[in-house]
């Protein structure tokens, strides 16, 4: 079993979360935060394997912070007292004090960031935190004037975020985030209505607190990873993919989705790279062969398949939470939107769903009929995006809308 699957379900059978897709999430992370030095050479450069996570779901229904809590933050405490690997960043920090860390001190690790709307509050600390965020991601924070150390600059770094917010991100979020590209820089992952399904083993007490030492023993063997090849002929086909689609959504208007799709690109290469390094052939050479070199991980098609399905997952989330933010914009107390962004809102909600009825739709978009009424009759029909249908229903005729594009 690859070790991505192996620590996804060490969190699910201990109950610790109720989302396998977080589950999943926060094994990719630490196979990330571990896989420190690995790399892969392209023409356009080194890709590192480091990528961030959020998730977004109700608050304590949703159990986004207790497997980080519980087994994330515990497991790097362990390497940190057994083994001297410090991978644990601080979570709250000044752009000084984490500049000076990574320039002196640590320069790979992970942030975990619970409620990481609180890093987008604020007027003027807001375009300042997007760029040091990006550069965070990028490995390269631009030269900074700090009081003890003076001029720093870091570079050459290594960090992973990971955070979980509740709907109030869509409330904080604003343009900026998306135009700057640190929003293009997440993978996300949104709450499905799954819940605890509560028996008595839960009551039950825990046997052991002791972390799994056959994970422990696998994490470890990942930092001696160095570099990733790739053979997989499907790679290549799927970066072209999310290019094509990227240029055909901007032919359409819609920069904002073809800017994260195209990101997609990078991170493919990251995901596959991941599995690959976490592939169980790779893991098992590293077990029986301690003082041999460590292998050179290589991405095949199998691995590929994997990134596919999981990057489209990844995909209908940040569609969804596109639609959320917009939805929280329209119905926010702020000026009159133009008529065209309402109909651009409109249009998602019925592109989302293939076809809607029209009371359904009325309910999701939450304007008032007629103003509805007028944007499907003189915006969308006419431009060919959307048309209308009658659908027979014991008696009555309902009226739906069906998206073209």
């Amino acid at each position: 079993m690859n070790l991505i699957e192996e620590i996804r379900n060490y969190i699910l059978d201990r109950g610790l979360t109720v989302s396998k897709d977080w589950a999943e999430d926060i094994a990719i992370s630490m196979v990330s935060t571990f896989s420190y030095n690995a790399h892969l050479y392209t023409r356009q450069g080194k890709i590192r394997p480091n990528l961030w996570f959020l998730y977004i779901g109700a608050s304590r229904i949703a159990f986004k912070t207790l497997p980080l809590k519980a087994f994330y933050i515990p497991v790097l405490n362990y390497f940190k007292e057994n083994h001297n690997i410090d991978l644990f960043l601080p979570t709250s920090f000044s752009f000084e004090g984490l500049v000076e860390c990574l320039s002196k001190t640590q320069k790979r690790g992970v942030i975990i960031r619970d409620e990481f709307s609180v890093f987008l509050k604020g007027k003027d600390y807001l375009p300042d935190m997007m760029e040091f965020l990006s550069q965070l991601y990028d490995g390269f924070v631009q030269r900074r004037y700090t009081r003890k150390e003076k001029l720093e600059v870091a570079q050459g770094f290594y960090v992973n975020l990971i955070g979980t917010s509740t709907d109030y991100l869509y409330k904080v979020m604003k343009p900026e985030y998306f135009m700057q590209g640190l929003g293009n820089r997440f993978l996300y992952t949104l709450w499905n209505g799954e819940h605890k399904k509560w028996s008595d083993d839960d009551l039950e007490p825990n046997i052991s607190e002791d972390l799994p030492s056959d994970l422990l023993e696998k994490l470890n063997l990942l930092t001696k990873i160095e570099l990733v090849v790739s053979v997989s002929k499907k790679l290549p086909e799927l970066m072209n993919k999310y290019t094509e689609d990227a240029v055909k959504l901007v032919e359409r208007g819609k920069n904002l989705e073809a800017s994260y799709r195209q990101d997609f690109v990078e991170k493919a290469i990251k995901l596959a790279m991941l599995r690959s390094i976490a592939d169980e052939k790779c893991i098992d050479y590293m077990l029986q062969n301690p003082n041999n070199k460590p292998p050179e991980p290589t991405i095949l098609d199998h691995h590929v398949e994997w990134v596919e399905k999981k990057i489209e997952k990844y995909w209908d989330n940040f569609q969804r939470l596109v639609l959320e933010w917009k939805k929280e914009k329209l119905t926010r107390e702020e000026p009159i939107r133009s008529v065209e962004v309402q109909a651009e809102f409109v249009y998602d909600i019925i592109r989302k769903e293939g076809k809607i009825g029209r009371s359904e739709l009325l309910q999701k978009a939450k304007i008032p009929a007629n103003q509805l009424d007028d944007i499907i009759e003189h915006y969308l029909l006419p431009s060919g995006k959307i048309k209308k249908e009658v659908e027979p229903t014991a008696g009555r005729r309902r009226l739906i809308y069906v998206a073209v594009e």
